[in-house]
């Protein structure tokens, strides 16, 4: 499943970069005070154009941080591939962006690509912007991606760390079944 132009159009009108974005982010300030300055390669999926969560984990000292740009799905910032074993990978106010179910599921199955041999972090706010999920219809979607969904609250925010990518024959097969 490929993301959509128009499903583009719609997440490139949710950007910003003020707020809780950077230093001030509820997501990359969680990962610092878990996961501390240990060297990780992280990737910041969905970092949006200006990568403002990357620059930030930079000046705090995490050294191997890259992003990459959900709408332009091109390969992440400072030409980093997929191949990575990444350790962690984080999407910061990326599921509560994805204007449809197909969207969401694409996302999802992306992030578990990457999180393949690590971890995932997501952040879902109370007052998502599209879909109008709950934190609890967001967590049914992740454990048919991955084998453990944790789920936090963060500073008002539900955080979900997820390990191990579910393999793809279960993915298509409990895609079919229940994509609702």
């Amino acid at each position: 499943m490929q993301i959509t132009e128009t499903d583009k159009q719609i997440m490139i009108k949710t950007a910003r970069s003020n707020g809780a974005v950077g230093k001030n982010a509820i997501l990359p300030r969680f990962i610092a005070e878990i996961e501390g300055l240990q060297p990780h390669l992280i990737l910041d999926f969905g970092c949006g154009k200006e990568a403002i969560h990357v620059k930030a984990l930079r000046e705090q000292g995490f050294e191997f941080v890259f992003g990459k740009d959900l709408v332009s799905l091109s390969e992440p910032v400072y030409e980093v591939t997929q191949n990575l074993p990444w350790h962690l990978v984080y999407a910061s106010n990326v599921l509560n962006v994805q204007p449809s179910i197909d969207t969401l599921n694409t996302t999802i199955n992306m992030v578990s690509d990457y999180a393949r041999y690590g971890v995932a972090y997501f952040s879902y706010p109370s007052s998502p912007r599209k879909l109008g999920y709950t934190a609890l219809k967001i967590q049914d979607r992740l454990v048919r991606y991955f084998k453990s969904v944790y789920r936090f609250t963060y500073c008002k925010t539900v955080i979900f760390k997820c390990t191990g990518r579910k393999c793809q024959e279960m993915l298509e097969r409990r895609l079919t079944l229940t994509n609702d």
